[in-house]
């Protein structure tokens, strides 16, 4: 006699839900229209781009590296954020867009200091007069003098880096086109796997494990930017 064989459903939720639980609060639909919207605009808009320059960007990185072996990824580093910046123009001003990414590895905010705002703008209504005289005035040195200076006259590139945005961001946006237009559990949602979409002659459909009865397999029809999403999340993630 053949054993039975069950699927494995992580996380299985089951209804507990009694008087003294209450339904989970829905989300404003400002809120979630603001979200969804975002989200599908990665799906549709921006992964492909951004999976395609994550490829572009490691070989880069390289050549940097390899072009001045002394600094090695500090400098790689410095000279990405500009590559990466030219790279992304077209995504400038567009809703929700990664842009500007500002680092290959890490996020980077080149503004942080440890002069306060108004140090900084007294230092910049100081043009003209001379520097022992700012420094009588506001009892600083004459290197933090040129060091305001320089930073209030920097065009340094603020922002994520590629890796927070295909890592991080990306998969967050393909995960809430699926639960948005699939309604599948998150357990799920879990199940899915390489290959789960395919098109029809009605529309892209999808497979999945239904945890509720754990044997059946579902085939649900969706859109293009779920297909996209679950293609995204099970291929790079």
């Amino acid at each position: 006699m053949k054993a039975k064989r069950f699927i494995h459903c992580p996380d299985s939720e089951k209804k507990t839900r009694t008087k003294k639980h209450k339904r989970t609060g829905d989300i404003p639909i400002k809120d979630f229209l603001l979200i969804m919207d975002r989200a599908i605009r990665w799906v549709v808009d921006y992964s492909s781009v951004l999976i395609k320059l994550r490829a572009e960007a490691a070989d880069q990185f390289e050549t940097f590296v390899e072009a001045n072996p002394k600094s090695g990824e500090h400098y790689a580093a410095k000279q990405m954020r500009q590559w990466l910046y030219a790279k992304l123009k077209d995504f400038e001003g567009l809703p929700g867009a990664p842009y500007p990414i500002a680092g290959y590895k890490v996020d980077y905010n080149g503004s942080s200091s440890k002069f306060t705002d108004g140090e900084i703008m007294r230092v910049r209504e100081s043009q003209g007069k001379k520097i022992k005289e700012i420094q009588h005035e506001m009892g600083i040195s004459k290197s933090s003098i040129f060091r305001i200076r320089a930073q209030s006259l920097s065009t340094e590139i603020n922002g994520i880096s590629l890796n927070k945005a295909v890592h991080h961001f990306l998969p967050v946006a393909c995960i809430l086109v699926i639960y948005a237009f699939t309604a599948r559990r998150k357990s799920e949602v879990q199940t899915l796997r390489t290959g789960c979409c395919w098109d029809t002659e009605e529309a892209p459909s999808h497979s999945n494990v239904l945890c509720k009865v754990l044997s059946r397999i579902s085939r649900l029809s969706n859109n293009s930017a779920c297909k996209k999403s679950c293609g995204n999340f099970r291929t790079d993630y």
